[in-house]
């Protein structure tokens, strides 16, 4: 899923890619966290990992957005001007962008106002948030690196890499600094 056909021969798709690796760390280690608490009777003693779950969705949801602000406000503009009219890419990634969030976000605001432990169905019902977050997350990166990568590398001019990079330069040295 990761390998971008070729080699990556523009360095703010690096940038991206690497980023992508490391969502696709955090986001296995939380569906192993969902598989572990599907197959638990969902009783007290679970406790424990239903917070860890919910620490690593708090983290993986604000490393998203950064992700997300980087594509939509700095890729994006840049290959839409490369895209035909009729071709749906950018959207389909701007609903998946908003999948993924919408899932994370209704795990996150469902846990926070749980008063008590959550029934079997509250609890399945709640970790299929975090199924369809990775599953989409996961086809989401695969689609960007292999089809929208791709057709980055073949339309940007090296100007437009440059300022690309630039703009991710400077978004993550501004981030960095808080």
């Amino acid at each position: 899923m990761n390998d971008v056909k070729g080699n990556v021969k523009c360095k703010p798709l690096d940038q991206l890619k690497n980023s992508h690796q490391m969502l696709l760390e955090q986001m296995q280690a939380i569906s192993e966290l969902v598989h572990e608490l599907q197959q638990s009777s969902f009783e007290q003693e679970c406790d424990l990992k239903w917070f860890q779950l919910f620490e690593r969705a708090v983290i993986i949801f604000s490393q998203l957005k950064i992700q997300i602000y980087k594509e939509e406000h700095f890729l994006f503009p840049l290959i839409k001007n490369y895209v035909e009219e009729d071709d749906n890419i950018l959207m389909v990634m701007d609903h998946e962008h908003k999948t993924v969030e919408h899932k994370i976000v209704q795990f996150i605001e469902t846990f926070q106002k749980r008063e008590g432990p959550f029934t079997p169905i509250e609890a399945l019902s709640l970790l299929s948030c975090l199924e369809i977050a990775s599953a989409t997350l996961i086809e989401h990166i695969c689609n960007e690196e292999n089809v929208l990568f791709p057709l980055v590398e073949e339309h940007l001019v090296k100007g437009e890499q440059e300022l690309l990079l630039n703009k991710l330069g400077a978004f993550t040295r501004n981030f960095s600094s808080f």
